[in-house]
């Protein structure tokens, strides 16, 4: 019978030929797998009679290496190895500004935090590691021709200034995020859960008795940040109003100057907030409300309790805090490792479809809140 092409039996799919590997080299002749590799690229540690018995069988075989794995290969390295391949990558901070040494993201209590992390994953991986400010060079296009004549791989984008589109080179790079992402630039990246935090702040304020629940949200120059922050904070708020009661208003202030000119050119209006809304505890995004309390001789817990959802720097005062902590240092962490993942696959550019790596938060406890009442479960 005979049998039309694209019959029946055209369309029954004809398996492949099985690729020939190491390892089937290495069972042939009851040998290792790595002695197979040792051999076929003439590397010491194998005998002349194993090396002239694995090239033989490769051949009769047909044994042809993978370029694909190759490749792959030739990209992975671990902590500590003898030859790590000398990738350079950087992280791009983008604040809408020219950065001087007081001005610059990572001299803030969360850029230090993530940028350290991230320096230090970096060259644990033994990567060359810099850092660069978009607002230092013309224009992007400038920033991203040095990068390329430096011989940059990859980078890590902090966009905490104006989200307009930019005419960088994304597609000479691997590239991901690190914080909330703009819409007119889409990477893979690592930001914090702040919905969670705020509401594990929430519940902690809540388990020690507090009634009046006061936040203090500041404005960043990326507005995604504040939309999604501001979204839970209402979230919060009107369940909290439904099971208690009138709430304060949410006090806000916009992060247009250095933290001593904020907290001068907004102490007054805080503490007509304070007086008018009459909260019992505060719940800040910042640390400039334990200073405007502090400066005017009221003390955490007996006036007012207080919760900041921000690393605290070493100073006494701020060390009695009671915190949620976004993990900053994890963000930059996962950061690195997500931009090592990218480099050793090869992927470059903007993306379709980015991912969100949310890194958890955990909670700090200290002193600037009255004790529990009930139990109260806070996932860390």
């Amino acid at each position: 019978m005979a049998h039309e092409p694209g019959g029946l039996f055209a369309r029954i799919p004809v398996p492949a030929p099985e690729r020939v590997s190491l390892r089937s080299i290495g069972q042939k002749l009851k040998i290792s797998t790595s002695t197979v590799s040792r051999a076929l690229r003439n590397q010491p540690g194998v005998s002349a009679e194993v090396r002239e018995k694995v090239l033989r069988t490769a051949e009769k075989l047909g044994y042809r290496p993978d370029p694909a794995l190759g490749a792959l290969s030739a990209l992975r390295w671990s902590p500590g190895a003898k030859n790590p391949l000398p990738f350079a990558v950087a992280c791009i901070h983008v604040v809408g500004k020219p950065a001087d040494e007081d001005q610059r993201p990572s001299r803030s209590k969360r850029g230090a935090s993530r940028t350290d992390s991230l320096r230090r994953r970096c060259e644990d991986f033994g990567m060359v590691y810099d850092e660069f400010w978009l607002e230092n060079y013309e224009n992007s296009q400038a920033l991203g021709r040095i990068l390329l004549e430096r011989g940059f791989h990859g980078l890590v984008f902090s966009i905490e200034g104006p989200t307009e589109r930019w005419g960088f080179p994304f597609e000479k790079f691997s590239c991901v995020g690190i914080g909330y992402e703009t819409p007119e630039h889409s990477l893979h990246r690592v930001c914090g859960d702040y919905a969670a935090a705020i509401h594990m702040a929430v519940k902690e304020a809540a388990a020690r008795g507090y009634r009046r629940i006061g936040f203090l949200q500041f404005l960043h120059s990326n507005p995604e940040a504040d939309i999604k922050i501001g979204a839970a904070i209402e979230l919060c708020r009107s369940r909290w109003q439904r099971e208690v009661g009138p709430q304060p208003e949410v006090f806000v202030y916009p992060t247009d100057g250095n933290y001593t000119k904020l907290f001068l050119r907004y102490r007054s209006s805080f503490h007509r907030w304070r007086e008018r809304e009459k909260p019992d505890v505060l719940i800040d995004a910042n640390t400039l409300g334990l200073w405007w309390l502090d400066t005017a001789g009221y003390s955490l817990p007996e006036h007012y309790g207080y919760i900041s959802i921000l690393e605290t720097g070493p100073n006494p005062l701020e060390q009695q805090v009671c915190r949620v902590d976004p993990r900053y240092d994890l963000q930059g962490l996962w950061a690195a490792d997500l931009l090592v993942s990218h480099i050793q696959m090869g992927l470059r550019g903007l993306t379709k479809d980015s991912v969100r790596i949310v890194v958890p938060c955990a909670w700090h406890e200290a002193t600037s809140l009255r004790p529990r009442m009930r139990a109260v479960e806070v996932v860390s």
